[in-house]
């Protein structure tokens, strides 16, 4: 038997083949990141356009119509992070340290870089909240990165994890 394909990967092939936006859904993108251990049991895939559901062995890949006003991080190379902190505000209270010291390790590297500047450019779009969480850590990851001159270079843990709806130049 055959085992069913990656869902990262054919919410990609979908992505490009019907030329749409895609954001993935706050469970789904903070179990990619490393920032719960919920497994999601369906994947919920925000676009701009309208597709079918997609069954991969257990796991159900489901797209939702979504207004073009709310998919302003889709394919952005933050997006994962925007949309697990989302779905981790509930939980910000007692699991911050946690959630902020793991923002920290996945924002940290050089490689990383390209994130940082994406949190940075979308900060004003963001709410209260996530906009103080993430200025305090991109402010120590500054102050950090100037103190240690040097440290070692290693890919962001990220960096590879979805490459879903990049916005074609």
């Amino acid at each position: 038997m055959l085992a069913a394909p990656d869902y990262r990967s054919v919410i990609n092939a979908v992505s490009r083949r019907d030329q749409v936006r895609v954001l993935v859904d706050g469970m789904t993108a903070a179990n990619a990141l490393g920032l719960t251990n919920a497994v999601p049991a369906k994947v919920v895939v925000h676009t701009d356009g309208r597709l079918r559901p997609i069954q991969l062995g257990q796991l159900i890949i489901e797209f939702r119509l979504t207004a073009a006003s709310k998919l302003y991080w889709a394919g952005r190379p933050a997006m994962l992070i925007v949309q697990a902190l989302h779905w981790l505000r509930d939980t910000l209270s007692e699991q911050r340290e946690a959630i902020r010291d793991r923002l920290k390790v996945l924002l940290a590297t050089d490689a990383s870089a390209v994130l940082r500047d994406d949190l940075r450019q979308g900060l004003p779009t963001l709410p209260a909240w996530m906009q103080n969480l993430l200025r305090n850590v991109l402010k120590e990851i500054d102050t950090d990165s100037n103190a240690a001159s040097g440290s070692v270079d290693f890919t962001s843990p990220i960096s590879s994890t979805f490459d879903i709806g990049k916005t074609k130049a």
